[in-house]
């Protein structure tokens, strides 16, 4: 009797187990599954997120940086925009590269005062835009000179179009149209 008694018990526990096992494989690991998706998804959102708010901190630490190194140039920032609301420096910059590149330079397009002219998006002070456009001619060696001499110009500059033309068999031109920034 105490035999039977025992296998009995071995049998309920083994019914048991199998129970418990087969119920595992079908809802179980289902469960954990679920559960381990979305804990994957959230880490993978919240990687994301972490690589983003990284990429964020070290352009916030080069920007800095760059700050300090332009700290110590002679031009600083602040300089890179034009003061001068008559725009006789600019004018006179612009006369003064086409004859030392040895070109011809017709300049249109600063008309109006700074109070009708566009603003520019700005964090700090009210910066104005400047139309400009500029037409030269003359041998390509030098169009080009003068087109190079544009890329750095001693106050900042935005170029929306660029045409070259020929002329002759010696002779191009170039119109150069964009703006440039004033701050009042």
């Amino acid at each position: 009797m105490k035999l039977k008694k025992n296998t009995t018990k071995i049998y309920v526990t083994l019914a048991v187990w199998a129970f418990l096992t087969v119920g595992m494989f079908v809802y179980g690991f289902k469960i954990v599954e679920n559960s381990n998706t979305q804990a994957q998804a959230k880490l993978d959102t919240l990687n994301s997120e972490l690589s983003a708010l990284q990429a964020e901190r070290d352009s916030f630490n080069k920007a800095k940086k760059d700050l300090d190194t332009l700290a110590s140039k002679d031009m600083q920032p602040e300089d890179f925009y034009s003061k001068d609301t008559t725009l006789v420096n600019e004018i006179r910059f612009f006369e003064g590269l086409a004859d030392r590149v040895g070109i011809k330079m017709q300049l249109s397009g600063p008309s109006g005062t700074s109070q009708t002219a566009p603003k520019a998006k700005s964090l700090s002070g009210e910066i104005i835009l400047v139309p400009l456009n500029i037409s030269v001619s003359g041998p390509f060696p030098k169009v080009l000179e003068f087109a190079q001499a544009m890329e750095n110009l001693p106050f900042a500059t935005q170029t929306n179009g660029f045409t070259l033309s020929t002329l002759s068999a010696t002779e191009v031109s170039a119109n150069f149209v964009g703006s440039f920034y004033l701050r009042k």
